[in-house]
């Protein structure tokens, strides 16, 4: 077991914010050791730790050197990614990894539901339903978070519920292809802003 390192917390936790920061860094990085993974993105080094023992027993990470308490490295081992399928980062659920890259259907709901949005440009609650196979109440409170947001402007409809009345709303501001998510606190996450400034940070 590696030395524990100590590091500022993100507000990431052991979330899919986390893992998705975490995989980006593999992405950037193709060579590197947890603590600089740490100490990059700001995260708790359990978490760190979790998920590259992960993706290495999951074959997505090679071993390049050994940790080695009495070495020249600084008792860190390092790795290689060997499988970069992607932008989505895989999931370890229940001791097996699920990776969305390759298999759509392991993509969360919410990703799934802003790719409707970005493939529409123009949508109401019940075409999307229709579209992903979702909660229509789920989905119109994901689109009410995005609008009051900035991502997308109300064009008719109202909230009163009766037939043919649902909001129909149009995406204006497209960041990119990963889903903005609302956090437990209720703030706004959007990946693919955070995501410019970590690629910049790690290749400093």
């Amino acid at each position: 077991m590696q030395a524990a390192i100590e590091a500022p917390q993100r507000r990431y936790g052991k979330t899919a914010e986390a893992k998705l920061l975490i995989w980006t860094a593999m992405r950037v990085l193709r060579e590197f050791e947890a603590p600089q993974l740490i100490q990059k993105l700001e995260l708790g080094d359990r978490t760190v730790y979790d998920y590259v023992q992960a993706l290495l027993n999951a074959g997505y990470l090679s071993v390049l050197a050994e940790y080695a308490p009495k070495g020249e490295r600084g008792n860190c081992a390092r790795y290689r990614l060997e499988s970069d399928t992607g932008l989505y980062p895989p999931r370890p659920v229940k001791g097996v990894v699920r990776d969305p890259n390759l298999h759509p259907e392991f993509r969360d709901k919410r990703e799934r539901l802003w790719q409707a949005i970005r493939q529409l440009r123009v949508m109401d609650s019940a075409q999307l339903a229709t579209l992903t196979g979702q909660n229509q109440g789920a989905i119109s409170r994901y689109l009410k978070f995005l609008s009051d947001e900035g991502y997308l402007a109300i064009l008719s409809g109202n909230a009163s519920g009766k037939a043919g009345s649902w909001i129909t709303y149009r995406l204006v501001r497209e960041t990119g292809p990963l889903a903005p998510m609302k956090r437990r606190d209720g703030t706004l996450y959007d990946p693919n802003l955070d995501l410019k400034d970590i690629k910049r940070r790690l290749l400093k």
